[in-house]
């Protein structure tokens, strides 16, 4: 049925093609074809000239959607400006953000702000936050993965010092040092706690380590035999800024020590104080080449053969003692309302005056 169709729609279209031929190829016809095609070729340009102008109108874009093109044109070159000049900034100012960067990440030490040179090293996260606190303006934390807390900030002198907690131990202390010194440490004191193996130290006295024997596990993997020595100098400052003599420090892998032969044997060895990290922390300051000091402060008093332990409040004082000697030994200006040298309060040093009289009479009878 579609070929008939197009037959016939071909035949219609022949004839008709025929019949115009036919008429114009007469005078009279001619004539009148003429004045008809002359109308019909002014009727066909009208009607092109108007579907022209329609088509005009239809395709030329308004005065208000040339607006929005504009404004979207000018708000797309703006924005490409003002990154463009970002970048460039960037670019131009490496050395400006490069005194800003964060040090690269280690493995146990994930550091968020700036590390600086010269580090207090506390076991405890909780005397870390303390010590931040008490001398640092406006510290912002430096660590806090697995739980060791480190902050960074401004000292007295206007320079930067990172308080970094080690937690318990020879292990996790060497972990982290090692970690900072990677990061740029090269001058680290240690501010912990220790137990007087001598009756005449009294609880809250600071100790000045002039070296540890390594007794522990980790300073004796690494190499360590006998008294490891703290640095000369940091001995002599630390000395000066608590008014006390150097002592030997003994550092060992067990609190709760049930070996009573222990305690002779490191007294023999002529330590004076017993605690678990500075043996290690010295051991690795000596493989690496930086500066490491130690100042303790007594929190237990094992001499007797029992443990008579510093009170909540004490340990505190302790802290705030212990952080104003360190910086002391680092150089740094001593802070306004820094406590006594060499104990804590002045209760404490009654009791020192106490015992020491109660041993110089037992020593004459």
């Amino acid at each position: 049925m579609a070929a008939a169709a197009s037959s016939a729609a071909t035949f219609s279209s022949s004839a008709a093609t025929r019949s115009v031929r036919r008429l114009t190829s007469s005078p009279a016809a001619g004539r009148s074809s003429s004045s008809a095609s002359r109308t019909r070729v002014a009727a066909l340009a009208s009607s092109s000239a108007s579907a022209w102008a329609r088509s005009r109108v239809s395709c030329a874009p308004s005065a208000v959607t040339c607006a929005v093109a504009w404004n979207a044109w000018s708000t797309a070159v703006r924005t490409c400006s003002a990154r463009l000049l970002l970048f460039l900034f960037f670019l131009a100012t490496p050395r400006r953000l490069s005194s800003l960067a964060v040090p690269v990440p280690g493995i146990h030490v994930h550091p968020t702000t700036e590390l600086a040179p010269r580090v207090l090293l506390p076991g405890d996260p909780g005397r870390a936050l303390a010590l931040a606190q008490l001398l640092l303006d406006g510290p912002k934390m430096f660590n806090h993965h697995r739980g060791l807390w480190g902050y960074t900030g401004p000292a007295a002198d206007g320079e930067l010092l990172t308080v970094q907690a080690t937690g318990m131990g020879g292990p996790s202390a060497a972990i982290v040092l090692e970690e900072l010194i990677d990061m740029g440490v090269t001058e680290a004191i240690r501010v912990g706690t220790c137990g007087a193996l001598v009756p005449e130290l009294a609880l809250g006295e600071l100790v000045v380590a002039a070296g540890a024997l390594a007794a522990d596990g980790t300073s004796r993997a690494l190499g360590a035999d006998g008294v490891l020595p703290a640095d000369p100098g940091y001995v002599a400052a630390l000395a000066q800024a608590t008014g006390t003599t150097p002592r030997v420090a003994v550092s060992t892998d067990v609190f709760y020590e049930r070996d009573s032969s222990t305690t002779p044997r490191w007294r023999a060895a002529g330590a004076d104080v017993v605690e678990m990290e500075a043996a290690a922390l010295l051991r690795v300051g000596e493989l690496r080449g930086i500066r490491v000091g130690c100042v303790l402060a007594v929190s237990d008093r094992l001499a007797d053969g029992g443990r008579e332990r510093l009170d909540a409040d004490g340990l505190v004082a302790a802290g705030a003692a212990l952080g104003h000697a360190a910086v002391a030994g680092l150089g740094i200006p001593p802070l306004e309302g820094a406590p006594a040298r060499g104990l804590v309060d002045p209760e404490l040093e009654a009791q020192k005056a106490r015992r020491e009289r109660a041993a110089a009479t037992d020593g004459a009878g």
